[in-house]
């Protein structure tokens, strides 16, 4: 495809003609979202630190809960005690 039916298939598709950026502009940009995922990684590790006890403690509860549905009241396929493992803690 051509420059020029690129840009008129910006023009008919996207509403707006499109220009070519230059070197550095791309280079700027892919900085900037370069640096953005840093600070979102940073992020999520901050969370994840902040949030570990709460994980672990409603995986828990629903792995027992499925393991008390399952052994103790013989349930073929407990999906709703795990769920409703993870409902009650969440909504305390």
């Amino acid at each position: 495809m051509s420059n020029q039916d690129e840009r008129r298939w910006a023009l008919r598709w996207l509403g707006a003609p499109v220009e070519r950026l230059s070197s550095e502009r791309r280079r700027e940009l892919i900085e900037a979202a370069a640096a953005r995922g840093k600070l979102s990684s940073r992020g999520a590790r901050a969370r994840l630190r902040e949030n570990w006890l709460p994980i672990v403690q409603t995986a828990a509860a629903a792995a027992l809960a499925w393991l008390v549905a399952n052994t103790v009241f013989g349930h073929a396929n407990p999906v709703f005690a795990p769920i409703a493992a993870i409902v009650s803690l969440g909504a305390t």
